[in-house]
C-alpha cells in the first residue's frame, strides 16, 4: 500500500536525537532516508550507549534503535574531499537535506545551504538548531536540557519560588524533532506548489516555547507565570489498588449531579460550600480530601466502571510501563510490534498520526554503523566494484 511520502529521498546528516528523529519521522511516513555517519565517529549515540542500561545484544543500542529506524547507513570520510564529493552526488539525488551540526561545521566541510542548493537547487535544507538562525547565541551548541532550561519550561514545571526542575529526558529533542518534520512537510508542498525550494530551521529553543503555546501566551498577556489550578473534579486521586485516576470535569456544573450519584455523595448536591466548582480552589472544608478518602476505598477499575456507567470524564493516569498494555495505545499503533532481525519480537513507539488510506510502518531495524554503504554507493550512485574498492583503500569509505 502506498505511504504518504512515498518516493521522497532524504539524505539525513545529523547526530543525536533531534535530527535523527526528524529523519525517522519521514521515514515512518515512508520517505527513503540514507543517513551519513563520519569515518572516525559516527553517529556519538551509538557510542554513548555501548554499555549500560542502554546496550541490546550483538552491540545494538536502544535509543540508536529508538531514534534511527528506516534509513540506511552510509560512513563517508567527510573530511576527503572524495567523501565530500560522495555527499555531493547524493545531494543530486535527495528532495531534503536534515543536519542538526553547527553552521560553521556545515561550511567547513561544503555541506551548508548556500553550497548545496547550488548542486541540487529543488533542495529542502532542514537545520535542527540550538537557538534559531539569529541572535547573539545562535552558533552556540547544546543539547535536550537547554530547551527544557531556556524556554521556561524548568521553572514553569516547578512553580514560584521552587528550585528548577527538569522534565522527561529527551522532550525537547523529541519536541524539535516533530516540529522539524512538520516545517518539512509544509516546505515540501510550497516546492510543489509554488516552485520554490528553502532552507528552514527549527530550534530546541522555539520548539520548547512552542509546545507551552498556553503558559507562554498567559505569561505575555499578564507578565506573571501562571500558576495551574487543580480544582476537586479536575485532578487526580489515588484508589485502594495504588494506582490512580484522574477526574476531568473542567466544567463540572453539568456533571455535578450525576457524580454525586456515582460517588454515593448525595447529600453534597445542594451544599452550599460547593457552590463554586470551577473555582482553581477547594473550599477550606474541603472537597478534595472526601473525594481522597473515598477513591481509597475503591481499586481503579472499580471506579472506572462506577464513572463510565455515570458518564463522568476520567483517564487512568498511566506509567510508562502501563502504555504497552493499555487498550487505546494499542488499537491506534502508539505502541507496535516488531519482528526485529537480531532482537527478535520486539515494541517499539508507534505512530502519532492515523492515516486512513496510506497508512505508515516500520520497514527496516535502525542500521548497524556502514551498513548499507556500498549498497547506497551502488544503487543511488551507481559505482561499480573497482571504484568502491578504491576508495575502501582510500579510506573514503568503511
Amino acid at each position: 500500500m502506498t505511504m504518504p511520502l512515498e518516493g521522497i529521498r532524504v539524505l539525513e546528516w545529523s547526530i543525536w536525537m533531534a535530527g535523527p528523529m526528524a529523519a525517522t519521522c519521514l521515514g515512518d511516513m515512508g520517505a527513503e532516508v540514507i543517513k551519513i555517519e563520519q569515518v572516525d565517529t559516527g553517529d556519538p549515540l551509538r557510542g554513548l550507549m555501548s554499555s549500560g542500561e542502554f546496550a541490546l545484544p550483538d552491540g545494538r543500542h536502544a535509543l540508536f534503535e529508538a531514534y534511527n529506524r528506516n534509513k540506511r547507513s552510509i560512513v563517508l570520510d567527510l573530511k576527503k574531499e572524495k567523501g565530500r564529493d560522495l555527499t555531493h552526488q547524493l545531494v543530486k539525488w535527495a528532495d531534503v537535506f536534515v543536519s542538526n551540526y553547527p553552521r560553521a561545521t556545515a561550511v567547513k566541510l561544503g555541506l551548508d545551504y548556500q553550497t548545496l542548493r547550488q548542486i541540487n537547487p529543488r533542495l529542502i535544507y532542514a537545520t535542527a538548531s540550538s537557538y534559531g538562525q539569529k541572535g547573539p547565541d545562535s552558533e552556540l551548541i547544546s543539547f535536550d536540557l537547554a530547551g527544557m532550561a531556556r524556554s521556561g519550561h524548568m521553572v514553569a514545571l516547578a512553580g514560584p519560588d521552587a528550585e528548577p526542575r527538569s522534565g522527561v529526558v529527551g522532550t525537547a529533542d523529541q519536541m524539535t524533532a516533530l516540529t522539524l518534520s512538520h516545517g518539512i512537510l509544509a516546505a515540501l508542498l510550497a516546492r510543489e506548489r509554488l516552485g520554490v525550494a528553502q532552507e528552514i530551521d527549527v530550534s530546541l529553543l522555539g520548539s520548547m516555547m512552542s509546545l507551552q503555546h498556553y503558559a507562554v501566551s498567559f505569561a505575555l498577556f499578564f507578565e506573571r507565570q501562571s500558576e495551574p489550578q487543580y480544582p476537586p473534579l479536575f485532578r487526580w486521586y489515588k484508589c485502594q489498588d495504588e494506582k490512580w485516576l484522574a477526574l476531568l470535569m473542567l466544567q463540572p456544573d453539568p456533571y455535578w449531579p450525576a457524580f454525586c450519584r456515582a460517588m454515593g455523595l448525595e447529600e453534597l448536591e445542594k451544599d452550599a460550600r460547593f457552590e463554586n466548582l470551577f473555582s482553581g480552589q477547594d473550599h477550606p472544608e474541603g472537597l478534595v480530601p472526601i473525594l481522597g478518602r473515598l477513591f481509597a476505598t475503591r481499586s481503579r477499575e472499580e471506579w472506572i466502571k462506577i464513572l463510565r456507567e455515570h458518564d463522568i470524564p476520567y483517564c487512568p493516569v498511566n506509567s510508562m510501563l502501563d502504555l504497552a498494555s493499555d487498550p487505546q495505545v494499542v488499537e491506534n499503533d502508539y505502541i507496535i510490534d516488531f519482528d526485529h532481525p537480531s532482537l527478535g519480537p520486539v515494541k517499539l513507539p508507534g505512530f502519532p498520526v492515523w492515516f486512513g488510506k496510506t497508512p505508515l510502518s516500520v520497514r527496516r531495524e535502525a542500521p548497524l554503523w556502514g551498513q548499507h554503504t556500498e549498497e547506497v554507493l551502488q544503487e543511488v550512485l551507481g559505482l561499480d566494484w573497482e571504484k568502491i574498492g578504491q576508495l575502501k583503500e582510500e579510506g573514503v569509505v568503511i
